[in-house]
């Protein structure tokens, strides 16, 4: 997440902004860890696609939104 947050950094993002996107980034992660770890034993793979194709989704939604930051005006939800 390092990376991440120093990346928003240096497009100037502020730091509750920089929070944000990067707690968004670390939870959808997670859930798709703990995921993985439950049903790649129970060799369940179409959850597990369903849940890469919702982990993809989320991930394009918060690129969204920080590809419409613009310089200091905080995030825009779209």
């Amino acid at each position: 997440m390092g990376n991440i947050s120093y990346k928003l950094w240096e497009a100037k993002m502020s730091r509750a902004d920089r929070k944000t996107i990067v707690g968004e980034v670390a939870s959808v992660l997670h859930i798709l860890h703990n995921f993985v770890k439950k049903h790649l034993s129970d060799e369940n793979f179409d959850r597990l696609k369903w849940r890469i194709d919702w982990t993809l989704t989320e991930l394009l939604w918060i690129s969204k939104k920080v590809s419409v930051w613009v310089g200091g005006c905080g995030l825009v939800y779209l």
